[in-house]
């Protein structure tokens, strides 16, 4: 697959924790290091692709599946893209005079097993002949995808995802305008932008760590707000027992504010976060 697209089918049935570390090596393009039998280094093996994760399950889902929330790099390198072109019939925008969004999908792995390779090696040859050209247009047309679509105030992990999606849309930009694909011009793009509009309302367009960091604090004051916080101002014969005591809250100007003991703050809350990203 170097050099080319991965297609990971049934996610679900690898574990969570090697799911994560699989996604980063994928996207790193390289092995981890070994020793050989006389305690050399090995020839470490490194690879360029592009892969897709085709199942029902997304890496966060499966993360979620042992407690455990989704590293926001791991998630930045195996982008979840809805499959439902919201037109009520699944991944498909329209049937192409097929009954049904399944007969369309037979329709397609029928055709597949019979004309597949054809036109990837014709690509391919292309490429190879057109290097240098490649290298000039390629940056340009990348910049100019995530400049048209990628919000302004997107983060740095958004303007990576931008520009993967970029890729695969200038990739069939330049195979339709040279004849390969048959597609209307401008298809490839707008295919190419929906999908990433679709991973962008998912993800959002700020850093993810600073949504998970707002996300279980909020988690933490739901789940406790009522038991765990003391009043400050409790009357002397007031004998309420505050049980495994997070801190204490009082009324501000007609708000009611938690003061919230430094130890819980970072023991509880951010467990599992930085601690001074949290702050």
């Amino acid at each position: 697959h170097n050099d080319g697209t991965l297609l990971l089918d049934e996610l679900s049935q690898i574990s969570p924790d090697d799911a994560a570390v699989a996604s980063y090596m994928l996207a790193n393009g390289q092995a981890k290091q070994r020793a050989s039998r006389t305690g050399s280094a090995r020839r470490t093996l490194t690879w360029q692709v592009l892969f897709l994760s085709s199942g029902e399950e997304s890496l966060s889902a499966l993360m979620g599946r042992i407690r455990r929330r989704v590293n926001p790099g791991a998630e930045i390198r195996m982008l979840d893209v809805p499959a439902d072109a919201g037109a009520g019939l699944g991944a498909f925008e329209e049937l192409h005079e097929h009954p049904s969004g399944a007969a369309l999908s037979l329709a397609f792995k029928d055709a597949s097993s019979k004309y597949h390779g054809t036109v990837g090696r014709a690509w391919l040859h292309w490429v190879v002949g057109n290097r240098a050209a490649l290298a000039e247009q390629l940056p340009e047309l990348v910049k100019k995808f995530a400049k048209d679509y990628m919000p302004e105030d997107a983060s740095g992990q958004v303007e990576r995802a931008a520009r993967r999606f970029a890729l695969v849309a200038a990739a069939g930009k330049l195979a339709s305008g040279y004849g390969f694909t048959g597609w209307t011009e401008g298809e490839a793009e707008r295919a190419a932008a929906r999908c990433f509009r679709d991973w962008l309302n998912e993800y959002g367009g700020g850093p993810k760590e600073d949504r998970n960091i707002l996300r279980q604090l909020k988690l933490f004051f739901e789940k406790h707000g009522s038991s765990r916080f003391e009043p400050m101002d409790r009357s002397p014969d007031d004998n309420r027992v505050s049980v495994n005591r997070a801190g204490f809250w009082r009324t501000e100007g007609g708000d009611k504010e938690y003061l919230l003991l430094p130890n819980v703050f970072r023991e509880e809350v951010c467990s599992g976060l930085d601690y001074q990203h949290a702050i």
